[in-house]
């Protein structure tokens, strides 16, 4: 699906694939935000690439918005390509590890092969990605190595989230990603929450689920308030549990 002129997303529930895979085009080659789960995810990535006729163009690096299996699992392959890949400090050393830190026990079928990151970013880094500047926010909870990625392309911001917050009910709701990891950190998800309240962007395009290509500002704002309704208010209880389906 073309999301923007120079944005596309290349996997995700349109395509039968749970988690979301988005490209960005540049002048001679092409950034790929994740990386989907598995070889039916990587098929599904390169015909979609093909579809948009961007084939001719290279996926010369990979933004890894944070260590889970899903959206890592195809980094190494793409790595082996010719791609640099990018992630968080503390993704990267998850990577290394591979096992729990990258939360292979939901997926014990799968058979990853740990690799380690081409660039290590930390929060405020700006990179500038051959004329692609990059933005790098840390926003821990959801995992250690969870970062937002921010671009200004096409006159528009647009905000990569992964798990961090993600969409429903025609992006009117804002939903966090899986709390139920061994790497899930409360208190540092609730200052990420806080952290990101203000922030300000046009588009979010999140790990999982539905897309938001108008006045994404909202749902920055919307996730602190629901951050203060379900954890911050009832911080005693057990971390909030979201539906599977929406946490992979």
């Amino acid at each position: 699906m073309r999301l923007l002129p120079n944005v596309y997303q290349v996997a995700g529930n349109m395509y039968g694939s749970h988690q979301n895979v988005f490209v960005i085009e540049a002048e001679s080659f092409l950034i790929l935000v994740d990386t989907g789960f598995g070889q039916k995810d990587r098929e599904l990535i390169y015909k979609n690439i093909q579809r948009y006729h961007l084939q001719n163009k290279p996926v010369k690096y990979v933004l890894l918005t944070h260590e889970h299996i899903e959206h890592v699992f195809n980094a190494k392959w793409f790595q082996e390509h010719g791609a640099k890949i990018v992630a968080h400090e503390s993704a990267a050393s998850a990577i290394i590890r591979g096992g729990y830190s990258i939360g292979s026990y939901r997926f014990p079928e799968a058979s990853f092969e740990t690799f380690e990151a081409d660039m290590k970013v930390q929060d405020g880094d700006v990179l500038d990605l051959e004329g692609i500047n990059v933005k790098v926010i840390h926003t821990p909870g959801h995992s250690e190595g969870s970062v937002f990625y921010q671009i200004h392309i096409n006159d528009v911001d647009v905000v990569f989230s992964g798990d961090t917050i993600l969409l429903e009910e025609l992006c009117h709701k804002v939903r966090f990603g899986w709390t139920g990891g061994f790497d899930y950190d409360e208190e540092k998800f609730i200052e990420t929450m806080k952290k990101i309240s203000t922030m300000n962007a046009e588009v979010l395009l999140p790990g999982h689920g539905e897309v938001c290509l108008y006045h994404a500002y909202r749902e920055f704002f919307g996730a602190w308030l629901r951050c203060r309704l379900d954890i911050v208010n009832n911080h005693n209880r057990h971390p909030l549990k979201v539906e599977e389906s929406l946490c992979r």
